[in-house]
């Protein structure tokens, strides 16, 4: 009697694996969103400008060393999409893309900062990622600082 119930509790949890498996998806994500302000400043010997606009940004790390991201400023309706690879050891993160899709919109600006923001390769290169709690912490590159939440 008791083989049977064994056998009957192996065949159950070899049969409950096997439809998880098939029908679950074992991949984790990080999702990470960050709605900031982006600060950029041009100082010439003749005059000087700034400007800051809002920026909504959205990173997935994904448990295979990919990414995606999603990028945009609201005020300029330009943003970009992209997937990439992503490596990661205890200096940072290293971020290569493989596809840039700029979004396109039908209001969107075409001035020199929406057309530097939106260019391919805007978000790859090393960066610094440092970890403020188990919720937040912050991505740190030579070209932007963000503050990201889950």
């Amino acid at each position: 009697m008791n083989n049977i119930i064994a056998s009957f509790i192996v065949i159950s949890g070899l049969a409950l694996g096997w439809l998880l498996a098939l029908f679950g998806v074992s991949e984790h994500n990080r999702h990470f969103n960050s709605n900031t302000v982006t600060h950029i400043e041009i100082d010439d010997y003749r005059n000087a400008q700034s400007i800051s606009l809002p920026i909504r940004f959205e990173l997935t790390l994904k448990e295979n060393q990919t990414y995606g991201v999603f990028a945009m400023l609201p005020s300029s309706q330009v943003g970009f999409s992209g997937k990439g690879a992503y490596t990661h050891n205890h200096q940072g993160m290293m971020f290569m893309y493989d596809t840039h899709t700029p979004l396109e919109l039908d209001d969107a600006k075409e001035g020199l900062v929406e057309q530097l923001f939106v260019r391919p390769g805007a978000f790859d290169g090393r960066m610094t990622f440092v970890e403020l709690d188990n919720d937040h912490a912050i991505l740190v590159g030579h070209k932007v600082a963000l503050y990201l939440q889950p």
